[in-house]
């Protein structure tokens, strides 16, 4: 009942994609869509409906090919038609690996991005990408 992160780089699609068909009963999520292009995330995405994807470490700040934006801040339309046409299957997040991750200048630019990214989609699904996906993945909530 609880969602496996599975951390599979683009280029080894066809590892996930056998996990994916031995266990179609686990939600998978494939941490940072794998870094690779939305063709390969829409591909697994249209014939898998246990796999979900994670647009964290998806930033300006990782370096080329992680970048679901222009440099002008818009989409790329690859990607904007990719979350628009499943919604329901992505989840935004914050990959903070390394301590200049930690710093609250790094957050707030990570954020400020995120938000910018979601304000280009129907309110709707930029709202389940935003929690709402996530709150579905994972229903339990920490003992207050």
């Amino acid at each position: 009942g609880v969602p496996v992160v599975v951390h599979q780089e683009a280029a080894f699609a066809d590892e996930l994609e056998r996990a994916l068909r031995s266990a179609p009963d686990t939600q998978f999520v494939w941490a940072h869509v794998g870094h690779g292009p939305a063709g390969t995330a829409r591909s697994l995405l249209a014939r898998y409906p246990n796999l979900h994807a994670d647009l964290s470490a998806r930033t300006p700040w990782l370096g080329p090919g992680t970048v679901l934006t222009r440099l002008d801040g818009t989409l790329q339309p690859e990607w904007a038609a990719l979350l628009s046409e499943f919604p329901d299957r992505f989840t935004i997040g914050l990959d903070m690996f390394a301590p200049q991750h930690y710093r609250p200048d790094h957050v707030r630019n990570t954020v400020q991005y995120y938000r910018g990214l979601l304000g280009q989609l129907d309110p709707t699904a930029a709202e389940a990408i935003a929690y709402r996906n996530a709150e579905r993945l994972a229903p339990f909530r920490l003992p207050e």
